[in-house]
């Protein structure tokens, strides 16, 4: 770590989120930095660190990236949850969410080394006829293998050949069970040649491409001003947001242009970030992290009943508090034309701390000109 920045500050025991990515910084991760219990993010990619991954089971570590290092020994059973990305670029590393680490072989002990083993009598090789029953049996089953492998084949040729005619990836919808989330598809108007055309923004860890994202089982979240949002989770286990966007009145090269000052927003623990985007003349898609705690609207309103327990009043500020960090940070980064536009309780994601995360940012432009009055803006008081 560099100079005046180690881990045994006082002042850095408060420290929610540490990037010291792309520095090329050697020797090993300070064991000093388990004592960051505030820590929810790390980030320590592309640089040359080795060594053994220290345990941060007494952080509150969300959000971690230790990829392409020199790392080395088995990863911490605190640290298994996160998804391989988070590891990957390091050879020497092994354990779960990576390649199981080899057993040690321990050598044979002496006394056992000089015992003989006992010899076995080879068996005389003895001619089995076969009945003519027999005979006819193997025939018929192997007959009727070979027709149900050459009726498979025809299957997936005929399958393959209906897929390439209509030349349309589709994602699977699968809602929860309890029949209140309909199903729907999203990437319906994704083309074949232009499925490997998923935009990341620098410094993402995720290391899938759309066709993986299009494969995954989707569930609806809801529906808001800008679109549909759904619930993806991939092969990896990597859970994500996907928004499919509607009705965007703005060109390829304007949505591409707006993406990339929304892309500048660096990471901030009161905003959901967007990690990557799709554009294609008839399907728009943005790509979030997957907030665990749901919306504020669903906690406000979603327990109606009589044992429902009302959010206390130090949650309410909390969140408000988180909220009101998330936009002003929005406001620095991007200036005064840089604005959401659309803040309600459903765009406020709530993390597993009940802090307040913003999200849906900088999408207004792509649908109508920005408001600047009260009046104009859609305000929402839950």
């Amino acid at each position: 770590m560099p100079s005046g920045c180690s881990a045994s500050d006082p002042m850095s025991s408060k420290l929610n989120v540490l990037d010291l990515s792309f520095n090329s910084f050697t020797g090993n991760i300070p064991q000093t930095i388990a004592n960051l219990t505030r820590l929810i993010g790390l980030s320590l990619q592309n640089n040359t660190l080795s060594g053994p991954i220290p345990d941060l089971n007494h952080t509150r570590i969300k959000h971690l990236n230790l990829s392409y290092n020199h790392l080395n020994g088995s990863i911490p059973v605190s640290l298994q949850n996160f998804p391989n990305s988070s590891f990957i670029g390091n050879s020497l590393l092994c354990g779960p969410p990576l390649n199981p680490c080899s057993p040690v072989i321990r050598p044979p002990s002496p006394s056992s080394a000089h015992i003989p083993s006992p010899t076995v009598p080879p068996k005389r090789s003895s001619k089995v006829k076969l009945t003519m029953g027999a005979i006819i049996a193997i025939a018929v089953g192997g007959s009727a293998v070979l027709f149900l492998v050459v009726l498979t084949i025809l299957c997936c040729c005929l399958k393959k050949k209906d897929n390439g005619g209509s030349r349309v990836l589709k994602g699977k919808a699968v809602s929860s069970g309890r029949g209140e989330k309909p199903k729907e598809e999203f990437g319906s108007g994704v083309q074949e040649p232009e499925k490997n055309k998923l935009v990341f923004f620098e410094g993402c860890s995720y290391n899938f491409d759309l066709e993986d994202l299009l494969r995954a089982s989707a569930e609806v979240l809801g529906k808001g001003s800008y679109g549909t949002a759904y619930k993806a989770v991939l092969e990896e286990s990597t859970t994500v947001v996907v928004k499919r966007l509607r009705e965007v009145v703005v060109g390829k090269r304007d949505f591409e242009q707006q993406m990339e000052n929304v892309g500048r927003v660096r990471q901030h623990p009161n905003i959901v970030p967007l990690r990557a985007y799709y554009y294609s003349k008839d399907e728009k898609l943005l790509v979030y992290d997957y907030i665990p705690g749901g919306s504020l609207s669903t906690l406000l309103h979603a327990n109606r009943g009589a044992g429902r327990t009302p959010l206390d009043w130090d949650s309410r500020v909390k969140i408000a508090l988180g909220t009101a960090r998330g936009i002003s940070h929005l406001h620095s980064v991007g200036g005064p034309k840089f604005i959401h536009g659309n803040i309600k309780s459903t765009n406020v994601l709530l993390s597993q701390d009940h802090d307040g995360c913003i999200s849906d940012f900088g999408l207004t432009p792509a649908y109508e000109r920005p408001c600047y009055f009260i009046s104009e803006c859609r305000l929402s008081c839950s």
